[in-house]
């Protein structure tokens, strides 16, 4: 048959978009577009039965109750986000105290530096022998890989936990939490992540090997990320402005095309043509604007007349703190604001009293679009005197006067 043409698809480094009707709005083109950007995983794992679900958390949306731990861009689990440095993936706060007799299980994907412990500490409520209520913090080595590749595991807590207290009773559970999970590794590729963490009666899958390998992977972007698109209808047209927003400076992105057709590129536009239809209708991407690449490069400061070279763009504050002080700033404290597109730093003087003379610096190093570095000097220093000197308190009187001190403390 011949394709009806109600509807097209797009592409994106080689994921394909939900189909778009003609006549579509502003939010079903959203959603088309935000399908193609994430990782689809198998229902089971992304979509488990309420039926046996207690808690579920995807994390694609801000949480409603408490989350420990930041959301970010994730490329090889299901959708588009998941959970950076988790420590507490559940908390009592969310569902009150689970029972643990009915719901036995938890499963979740995660990728673990080889740095951190492959365990789980659970907060249980018990009642024991003698129905005594007893809180208790046990601990369990799970077998959690460490070799920054994502994994899913399914994990029988009611096991755990009746294996290990053999005489207690009425198990509930009021947290997990992974060991050192909020931990901010020296290396950054050692970080822990963690995706759709589930509680309920029963294990998501049969088996944990391979499952992600049954996900519908998505785009290929050079590892870029992006975190949200926005998508706004031309007025009167048939057309949509789409802006994809990038994580941590994502740039060099592919432009969009359409899929089964034939496309005609020219630059930052292409024409998408439907010719085996035998009708005219074509779709045209035109990219008005591409994301620009980090700052990047190095500065120079001097300070009093010592020159440091080669400071890095994207430099610490302990990092700054440290070049400051090898320049002979003295004791000095430094945080950093900002992201890859651009950083503050903020320096205080901590011993030394008095104004300081401003900082200089030299961008003539750093590489980006309209690369800059400035210095604003938010507060002068002084010197405090405490108590003061009489000196400091003189009067003009036409009889001679005598200042008393008493201890070597002036008098008023």
């Amino acid at each position: 048959g011949v394709p009806s043409l109600a509807t097209f698809t797009l592409e994106f480094g080689g994921s394909y978009s939900d189909p778009i009707a003609l006549d579509a709005d502003e939010e079903t083109v959203r959603g088309a577009v935000l399908s193609m950007l994430g990782t689809r995983c198998p229902d089971a794992i992304a979509n488990p039965s309420s039926s046996v679900t207690k808690f579920f958390r995807d994390y694609e949306e801000p949480p409603t109750s408490w989350q420990q731990g930041t959301r970010v861009p994730t490329e090889k689990v299901g959708g588009l986000w998941g959970l950076k440095r988790p420590h507490w993936p559940y908390h009592w706060t969310n569902e009150g105290d689970i029972k643990l007799q009915t719901y036995k299980y938890t499963c979740f994907a995660y990728k673990w530096g080889a740095t951190l412990q492959p365990r789980i500490q659970l907060l249980i409520a018990y009642d024991d022998e003698n129905d005594a209520p007893k809180t208790s913090w046990p601990w369990y080595d799970v077998g959690l890989k460490g070799d920054n590749e994502w994994h899913y595991t399914c994990i029988n807590l009611y096991d755990k936990v009746t294996t290990h207290f053999t005489t207690g009773k009425k198990f509930h559970l009021r947290g997990v939490l992974f060991l050192h999970g909020n931990s901010i590794p020296q290396d950054p590729e050692q970080d822990i992540f963690v995706d759709n963490f589930y509680i309920g009666r029963t294990a998501t899958v049969d088996t944990e090997d391979g499952v992600l390998s049954q996900r519908a992977p998505g785009p290929a972007l050079d590892g870029n990320l992006i975190q949200d698109a926005i998508v706004t209808k031309v007025v009167n047209e048939t057309a949509f402005n789409i802006t994809f927003v990038p994580y941590d400076c994502g740039h060099n992105f592919p432009l969009m095309g359409v899929r089964s057709s034939q496309g005609s590129r020219q630059g930052n536009s292409a024409t998408y043509t439907f010719p085996s239809t035998g009708r005219s209708a074509q779709v045209t991407v035109r990219r008005d604007l591409s994301a620009t690449s980090p700052i990047t490069g190095t500065m120079d400061l001097t300070y009093k007349r010592v020159t440091l070279t080669g400071v890095p763009a994207n430099v610490s504050a302990s990092g700054m703190q440290a070049e400051l002080e090898t320049a002979g700033a003295g004791k000095v404290s430094v945080t950093r604001d900002g992201t890859c597109s651009g950083y503050t730093w903020t320096v205080d003087w901590q011993l030394s009293g008095g104004d300081k003379p401003a900082l200089q610096v030299d961008g003539s190093g750093l590489v980006g679009q309209d690369a800059a570095v400035g210095v604003d000097e938010s507060q002068d220093g002084g010197l405090f005197i405490s108590p003061l000197g009489g000196d400091y308190t003189e009067l003009i009187y036409d009889t001679p006067q005598a200042q008393v001190y008493i201890s070597g403390i002036p008098s008023s």
